[in-house]
C-alpha cells in the first residue's frame, strides 16, 4: 500500500486514509488514573484531582477541554452517555440524549447534515448531572476550557483530518467560521482560538441546563431557521437526562459483562461478548449481532477516571456524524450542532420502525460504555467510532476474557474495524491478517480511540491505558 505525507497537512496517508504517527501506548498505574482523547484534556483533569477533586470532577473538567482541542467531536450542543460507579454504590448509566424535533410531527423531514438535521442538544443536562456528583464548582472546572478557547489550541491532527473531509459542507452551510480561518483549511500546528466557544463555557457555568434558554439559544435558532431547519424554543428546553441500571451477562468462570442498556449498543456488545466467551472469533460475532449495522456517526469522544477513593466515570460524549455533526456552525459562538440522523435516526424506515424519526424520540444510538467484573478486579472502557465502536469494545473485552492483564498490550495489538461500506478491514499483524480474507491496513492506523481502566481487588492502585492511534493519552497519580 502506498503511504504519503499530505503536501498541506503533513500528515502521513493512504488509501486508507490518516495514518497518525502513532507510536504504542504505554499503560499507567496510580491511586487515580485519567484518560482522554486529547492529551490537553488529559491534563487538565489531572490538575482537577490534584486541586481535591475527584472522579466525575476531573472528567468534567476533561470533557470541557477536549469540547475545545477536539469541538467537531463533542461538545455542549452534542449529546452524552456516561457509565457511573460512586464508591460503594451500584456502577448506572446516565444517558442524556436530545430527542427528535417536535416539527416532525406536522411532516417535517430530516436530512442527513445541515439545518435539517439538528435536533435538541442533550449534553448540559447530562453535564450537569456528572457536575452534581463532583465536589469542586463549575467556574473552578471549566477555568481550563475558558481560557484555552480564548488564548488559542494547537490543531490536533486528527481535527485538521477531519475539517478537510468536512470542507464542502462547511462551506455550504456557513459563512466566515474559526474552522476555516480566513476562509482557509488548517495545518497541524495552526492555532485554533474559539472566543465564541470561552462564552458559550462561560454561560453553562452560569446556566447550567438552561445554556440555551437565552441569547446562546436565540442565536441558535436563527442559524437553524436561516438554513431551512425547523427547530423550535421548545426543542431547546433542558429534558431530564435519565439514570438508568446497567444491563448485565454472566460469561461464566465468575465474570459478568456489564453496559449502558438499550438503546445504546451496549445492549448487543453483551450479546456478542457471549459469543465470543464461547469461542465465535469477533469478527463472526459481530456479523452475528449486527445484522443491521448503524449509520456513519462517529463525532464522538470518550475520557475516564478513577479516583483515589474508588469513584470511576467513564464519559461518551458525542457530536454525531462522522467529522462535525450537521456541519452547521452557530458563527458568533464557535458552536458546532449536532445532527440527530448521526445518531440513529433511520430516514428510511417505516412509520413504526423504533429508529424512524419521531417528535421526542431517542432511537438506538452507538454510543455506550462498558464494565467487567471478574475474580481479580472491575475493569472500565469505551471507544468512540461510530459503527466501529462495538467492535472495537468488543476486541478490548476479548483481550480480557483471554486473561490479558496488560492494558498496554489490549489497546496496542492489531485491530480489525468497519469501513464506510461495512467491509471488514484488519491492521498488519492481525490474526486474520494473513488469510486474506479481509483487507489489510498498516498498523496502528485505524481511528480508534480505545480507553480502558483497571482497579484490581488486591491493591490500592489503578491502572489506566488509552489507544494510541489518535493521540489520547493516559496520565496517573499517587496520593
Amino acid at each position: 500500500m502506498e503511504i504519503y505525507r499530505h503536501p498541506e497537512t503533513g500528515l502521513l496517508m493512504s488509501g486508507a486514509g490518516i495514518i497518525p504517527t502513532a507510536e504504542p501506548c504505554v499503560a499507567v498505574t496510580g491511586t487515580s488514573v485519567i484518560t482522554a482523547a486529547a492529551p490537553d484534556a488529559a491534563r487538565a483533569g489531572m490538575d482537577v484531582l490534584r486541586l481535591g477533586g475527584n472522579a466525575f470532577d476531573a472528567a468534567m473538567a476533561a470533557c470541557l477541554v477536549e469540547s475545545v482541542v477536539l469541538p467537531m467531536k463533542l461538545g455542549l450542543a452534542g449529546d452524552l452517555v456516561a457509565l457511573v460507579k460512586v464508591k460503594g454504590e451500584p456502577a448506572r448509566a446516565l444517558l442524556s440524549i436530545g430527542g427528535g424535533p417536535e416539527a416532525l410531527a406536522n411532516g417535517a423531514q430530516l436530512t442527513v447534515t445541515g439545518a435539517c438535521s439538528v435536533g435538541s442538544p442533550g449534553a448540559p443536562q447530562g453535564y450537569m448531572e456528572i457536575a452534581k456528583l463532583g465536589r469542586l464548582s463549575m467556574d473552578v472546572l471549566a477555568k481550563p476550557a475558558i481560557e484555552l478557547a480564548r488564548s488559542g489550541t494547537p490543531w490536533a491532527p486528527i481535527a485538521v483530518q477531519l475539517t478537510h473531509e468536512t470542507e464542502d459542507l462547511l462551506r455550504k452551510y456557513n459563512d466566515e467560521i474559526g474552522y476555516l480561518p480566513g476562509g482557509k483549511l488548517p495545518k497541524v500546528g495552526d492555532t485554533l482560538h474559539l472566543p465564541g466557544l470561552a462564552k458559550v463555557i462561560e454561560e453553562f457555568v452560569d446556566k447550567g441546563a438552561d445554556l440555551f434558554a437565552g441569547e446562546i439559544g436565540n442565536a441558535l435558532l436563527d442559524k437553524v431557521r436561516r438554513g431551512g431547519g425547523f427547530l423550535t424554543r421548545n426543542d431547546l428546553k433542558p429534558q431530564p437526562a435519565q439514570w438508568l441500571d446497567l444491563e448485565s451477562v454472566d460469561l461464566g468462570n465468575g465474570v459478568t459483562l456489564m453496559a449502558t442498556p438499550y438503546p445504546t449498543h451496549g445492549h448487543f456488545l453483551l450479546q456478542a461478548a457471549q459469543q465470543v466467551a464461547a469461542g465465535v472469533r469477533t469478527t463472526d460475532a459481530y456479523r452475528a449481532t449486527m445484522k443491521n449495522p448503524a449509520p456513519a456517526s462517529g463525532g464522538t469522544s470518550v475520557i475516564t477516571c478513577a479516583d483515589s477513593e474508588g469513584n470511576v466515570v467513564v464519559l461518551v460524549p458525542s457530536n454525531s456524524f462522522p467529522q462535525y455533526g450537521a456541519a452547521v456552525v452557530v458563527e458568533e459562538y464557535d458552536l458546532i450542532l449536532g445532527n440527530r440522523p448521526g445518531r440513529g435516526f433511520d430516514l428510511n424506515a417505516e412509520p413504526g420502525h423504533p429508529n424512524a424519526p419521531r417528535p421526542g424520540r431517542i432511537p438506538q444510538t452507538t454510543l455506550h460504555a462498558w464494565m467487567l467484573e471478574a475474580p481479580d478486579g472491575l475493569f472500565f472502557g469505551a471507544s468512540p467510532g461510530g459503527r466501529n465502536q462495538m467492535p472495537w469494545n468488543l476486541q478490548t473485552v476479548s483481550g480480557l476474557l483471554e486473561g490479558n492483564r496488560d492494558l498496554a498490550d489490549i489497546v496496542n495489538r492489531p485491530r480489525w474495524g468497519l469501513t464506510p461500506k461495512r467491509e471488514i478491514q484488519v491492521e498488519e499483524g492481525y490474526e486474520l491478517a494473513v488469510s486474506g480474507e479481509f483487507k489489510t491496513i498498516p498498523r496502528l492506523t485505524l481511528r480508534s480511540v480505545n480507553q480502558i481502566l483497571s482497579l484490581p481487588h488486591d491493591s490500592t492502585l489503578h491502572s489506566a491505558a488509552a489507544d494510541p492511534r489518535t493521540g489520547a493519552l493516559a496520565l496517573s497519580e499517587n496520593a
